[in-house]
């Protein structure tokens, strides 16, 4: 296998030809704290700081043994140096007196990081310093990629980035890795896929990537603090973070924790399929084409999370779901919508107009759907706030279910709309609505069965369907004319 490191280029020897490179104390004596300290990573534990008395003008007193931070860079606060460090020994540059011809040397010294191209290729393992700004000027295949903290790596347009084994961008904070197009008005769709192989573990954290056209993972992910952004998706994926793996045999993870998602078109925010576990925290998605989230997996667990300006907030198909604290706003279709899909629901709240609020769904007759809600609240839904759509499931067969507890429902025209076989139970919630049910044709309700305090209604007659319209929602009064039809009304509160 090929390996290829790729930290400063013969820095070594290019500050040593300078007469620049200097043991850990320095060769000017006049080693200032101010000097090396950090721009405020919190990890850092201050091992540059320095606690000999500079004077000036002597050798340097502090522990001999002391040493730079790999990868650090920083500039005095009362001069012009820059200082490096290359593999933890310490290089300073006087700044503009010496070696002011060699152009690297000069970027370094004017703040500014000099651009090294990679051509087109294969590289094997490779590592990429923050000592320059990189140039992808095609597509880059490596076995193992690292990005050091505070690294940039512009990629040129139509180019891919494939990385079979691991993709580790450390960074921090302070200082964060970031991978966007080259172009110097750059715009989404820029460049092509990051390629993550199907074996692949890898880690991101304070990473941006911008300008592409989506994440393609099939291994292990984890982005930790990162924003992905300006996504033109790629008609192959799903959305801009696309995980997919299609091995039984081996299950992938997606987790996503205190991370962005912004600016998406023709695709989803994040789509997960098949062989996958989604762990979903603290995220912000929005401005996205498709669905917020989209999940055709095994299990997924949604945190402290929010969805704004999607077509759907969070689409959920064949997964075991389970989410708790969710906030959806400005969605055209659902808030959030489960289809063949079992788990609950807690703390969740959608606002803004989208036809249904909450939505499940059921088409195989295998499959039995079961959805708990709990602590949910619906605010200016334009159809109703729940759309219960169990059509295949029959009376002997097993219900799909839907249990409702301590819901709000406000600013609808109805508090359901309703269609199938199901089994519906509530306790306790309130609903500001004019219509509690209604349905899509006149052979809806002959399957219906509402439960509430322990009770059931088969739905055969209109008193039997008033009173479990009341007993569900009991903040509104059932009028119902037709059982069969769709003439089913709350008038008024209770």
């Amino acid at each position: 296998m090929r390996r290829v490191v790729l930290p400063p280029f013969g820095l070594s020897l290019l500050l040593t030809g300078c007469g620049l490179l200097s043991g850990p104390s320095g060769d000017d004596g006049s080693r200032d704290t101010a000097q090396e300290s950090d721009s405020g990573d919190p990890t850092d534990t201050g091992d540059d700081t320095d606690t000999g008395d500079d004077t000036g003008g002597g050798d340097d007193t502090g522990d001999p043994t002391e040493t730079c931070d790999a990868g650090d860079l920083y500039t005095r606060c009362d001069g012009d140096d820059v200082i490096l460090c290359d593999n933890g020994t310490e290089a300073r540059i006087d700044c503009p007196d010496t070696c002011g011809s060699d152009p690297d040397v000069d970027s370094w010294c004017q703040g500014e990081m000099p651009s090294t191209s990679l051509s087109a290729g294969y590289y094997g393992d490779a590592n990429l310093s923050r000592f320059y700004t990189w140039i992808a000027q095609g597509d880059l295949e490596f076995d193992r990629l690292e990005l050091d903290a505070g690294t940039t790596l512009l990629v040129k347009p139509l180019s891919t980035l494939t990385v079979n084994d691991a993709l580790l961008a450390p960074g921090t904070k302070s200082r964060p890795v970031h991978i966007a197009s080259s172009k110097s008005s750059p715009g989404a769709g820029d460049w092509e896929r990051l390629i993550l192989g199907l074996n692949h573990q890898s880690r991101l954290d304070h990473t941006t990537i911008e300008h592409f056209r989506g994440i393609d993972s099939a291994g292990d992910l984890d982005l930790f603090d990162c924003t992905i952004q300006e996504v033109e998706v790629d008609g192959a994926l799903g959305g801009a973070v696309h995980q997919e793996n299609t091995t039984e045999s081996s299950y992938s993870v997606l987790r996503v924790v205190r991370s962005e998602v912004n600016r998406v078109s023709g695709g989803d925010g994040i789509h997960v399929s098949e062989w996958v576990d989604l762990e979903l925290q603290d995220c912000l998605i929005q401005d996205i084409d498709g669905a917020g989230v989209y999940i055709d997996a095994m299990d997924a667990t949604v945190s402290d999370t929010e969805i704004q300006s999607a077509q759907i907030g969070l689409s959920a198909v064949y997964t075991n779901l389970s989410v708790a604290g969710l906030s959806v706003s400005d969605t055209s279709d659902y808030g959030l919508v489960t289809e063949r899909s079992w788990g609950s629901v807690v703390d969740a709240e959608v606002t803004g107009s989208p036809d249904f609020c909450f939505g499940v769904l059921e088409w195989e007759t295998s499959l039995s759907t079961a959805m708990d809600f709990d602590h949910v609240s619906c605010s200016g839904a334009s159809t109703a706030a729940f759309r219960v759509n169990l059509v295949a499931t029959r009376p002997g067969d097993g219900l799909g279910s839907v249990d409702l507890s301590a819901y709000d429902v406000r600013d609808t025209p109805a508090f359901m709309k309703l269609y199938g076989h199901a089994e519906l139970s509530a306790d306790g919630g309130n609903a500001v609505t004019s219509k509690v049910f209604t349905s899509d044709s006149d052979s809806d309700w002959s399957g219906i069965r509402f439960q509430s305090d322990g009770a059931y209604w088969n739905g055969k007659s209109a008193g039997q369907v008033e009173a479990a319209f009341e007993a569900l929602v009991p903040s509104a009064s059932a009028s119902v004319t037709n059982v069969a039809g769709s003439e089913l009304s709350g008038v008024g509160a209770r």
